[in-house]
C-alpha cells in the first residue's frame, strides 16, 4: 500500500511512527512526542500508522511532484555528490563568466528546478530534464 501523499495531509497533520521515531506531516520533520499538538491529536484517538523508512522517502518525494518544491542547498549538494555530480557543477560555476552562477551557486538558501542558473549548469552538463527532475527527487526526499 503506496503511503499517503504528505501534499494532502500536511493542512490537516498527520503523524507517523518511523521505527521509534514520530514524523509530523505538518512539520515535515520528525518530532518529540511530548509536543502539545502531537498529545492532543492521540488524546483523540487517532494513532501514528507505522512507515518504514522507504516509505517516508517515498512519501516526501511524491510531495515534491509536480511542481518541484525547492530544496535547500545543503540538500541539493548532498544529492550532486552521492550522483557523481559534485564536481562537474563546481568547476562549472567557479569558471564560468557569469557571475551570477557562482552568486547563486554560493548564495541561493534554497535551489528551485526551474531557476535560470540550474537551466544553464543542466544545459553544460546535458543532462534531460528526466535527470534534473530525478536529482531534484532524490535531494528533496534527504
Amino acid at each position: 500500500m503506496a503511503p499517503p501523499s504528505f501534499a494532502v495531509t500536511r493542512e490537516k497533520n498527520k503523524y507517523w511512527k518511523v521505527g521509534s521515531r514520530t514524523y509530523s506531516a505538518k512539520a515535515r520533520d520528525f518530532i518529540d512526542t511530548s509536543d502539545p499538538e502531537y498529545l492532543a491529536w492521540a488524546a483523540d484517538g487517532n494513532v501514528a500508522e507505522e512507515f518504514s523508512d522507504s516509505d517516508l522517502r517515498d512519501a516526501k518525494r511524491d510531495a515534491a511532484l509536480p511542481p518541484f518544491a525547492p530544496v535547500t542547498a545543503l540538500q541539493a549538494r548532498r544529492e550532486l555528490r552521492a550522483a557523481g555530480l559534485y564536481d562537474d557543477v563546481y568547476n562549472i560555476v567557479t569558471t564560468s563568466p557569469d557571475p551570477d552562477l557562482l552568486d547563486s551557486w554560493n548564495c541561493a538558501i534554497e535551489w528551485h528546478r526551474e531557476a535560470a542558473w540550474i537551466l544553464a549548469v543542466q544545459a553544460e552538463l546535458a543532462l534531460s530534464d528526466d535527470d534534473v527532475d530525478a536529482l531534484f527527487v532524490a535531494a528533496y526526499a534527504l
